[in-house]
């Protein structure tokens, strides 16, 4: 990390060095006249507008037309490099706080993406499970369905066996009244036997004395005649 903003920091200070040597516009550079090869002063750190024709004075001197305090002061010269190397350094940190934001950022959509293929998997297993769920949520409504129509069809023959043994129910009453109506009968008859043999009974007692009153009528009889036979005059 400290090697890499060691080369940030030095490529900052050089592209400021580089803006500072290229603020002017020229396009060629002005020398003084008279000078020695190798010691010319190249005036080419001056700003010059378009079009600008430098002119030499009497000692080949071409003043600027704008005023080169930079180039009379060395040490602001250095000063302002300073500054621009002191917020090409706060520019280099503000990029690595954007490249470690950014890897934060990325770790953290990473982390992200990889609870969204969790929740993925989660979801397609949660899935599978509702279909397993929906599969036996359907078998067991098939059961209950079959279940019910059992039950129906058991409760229509419960019905049905209640029907017959209503029925049966009302059949054995009728039987039971007709019994009771032939055990009256039969204790009718059997009262008219008992008074019917009383009657035969007196009616053979009432025979028996008849039958002795008509023989002792016939006694009485043979005896009148024997009487009578007796009475008549001997011949």
């Amino acid at each position: 990390m400290a090697t890499v903003h060691g080369k940030i920091r030095r490529t900052a200070l050089a592209l400021v060095l580089l803006s500072i040597l290229s603020a002017s516009t020229a396009q060629e550079p002005l020398y003084l006249g008279g000078a020695a090869p190798g010691k010319v002063i190249n005036l080419d750190v001056g700003a010059k507008m378009p079009g600008y024709r430098p002119a030499l004075g009497s000692g080949g001197f071409a003043a600027p037309p704008v005023p080169q305090a930079m180039v009379l002061d060395p040490g602001r010269l250095v000063h302002q490099a300073e500054e621009y190397s002191a917020q090409a350094t706060m520019a280099c940190e503000r990029a690595l706080d954007h490249q470690q934001q950014s890897q934060q950022l990325a770790w953290s959509a990473q982390n992200s993406s990889i609870g969204a293929q969790l929740s993925a998997a989660s979801a397609r297993e949660s899935a599978a499970s509702a279909n397993v769920s929906l599969g036996y949520v359907l078998a067991a409504r098939d059961r209950s369905a079959l279940q019910l129509e059992q039950s129906t069809q058991a409760l229509n023959e419960t019905r049905l066996l209640q029907d017959m043994t209503a029925g049966h129910l009302q059949a054995a009453l009728e039987l039971k009244n007709q019994t009771q109506l032939l055990r009256d009968q039969v204790a009718a008859l059997h009262s008219s036997a008992s008074m019917l043999l009383d009657s035969a009974t007196r009616q053979t007692a009432n025979n028996e004395d008849l039958q002795g009153i008509l023989k002792r009528l016939d006694d009485v009889e043979r005896r009148l005649k024997d009487l009578e036979e007796a009475k008549k005059p001997a011949p």
